[in-house]
């Protein structure tokens, strides 16, 4: 099915995803009604950049501890991932691909990870000490509303 050019609310399509708020936050500069795919794309990007952040913040050196070290690697497989998602034309995100990028998304969403990791502090941000748990809680719910999106079409 061809969803390019088919437009809908902010309301109808983060009201389709599990964290709605998080969806409406990062939606909205797309607008309040817009094509599926640029909200789709807007999702894309938001998790994206939150994925990176906590890349950049992962401790520097040979401190880290193996389920630490497997969640940065998944998150940096995600990063990928999602990055070969934003290369996809627009007309096959929920067509002819819509199974290439339900496997990206997959991959991008590191809930599996977390339940390996050690309760320790990443390196200290401006504002305080996070929990690498803490820190991906968002890329996290991010790549879940996409996949809510995806799955919904």
């Amino acid at each position: 099915m061809n969803n390019t050019g088919i437009h809908v609310s902010l309301d109808n399509i983060c009201g389709r995803t599990d964290y709605r708020g998080l969806s409406q936050d990062t939606l909205s500069p797309v607008g309040n009604k817009a094509d599926v795919v640029k909200y789709f794309t807007a999702a894309i990007k938001s998790t994206l950049a939150a994925m990176k952040n906590v890349v950049h913040n992962k401790p520097k050196g040979g401190d880290n501890q193996k389920g630490e070290l497997g969640c940065f690697r998944l998150t940096d497989l995600g990063i990928g991932q999602l990055e070969s998602v934003l290369a996809v034309r627009s007309e096959d995100l929920f067509g002819r691909k819509s199974a290439d990028v339900k496997g990206s998304l997959n991959a991008s969403y590191q809930q599996k990870c977390l339940r390996q990791l050690p309760r320790r502090q990443l390196p200290r941000t401006k504002a305080k000490p996070v929990l690498l748990d803490q820190a991906l809680k968002k890329p996290i719910e991010l790549a879940r509303n996409a996949l809510c999106m995806v799955h919904s079409r």
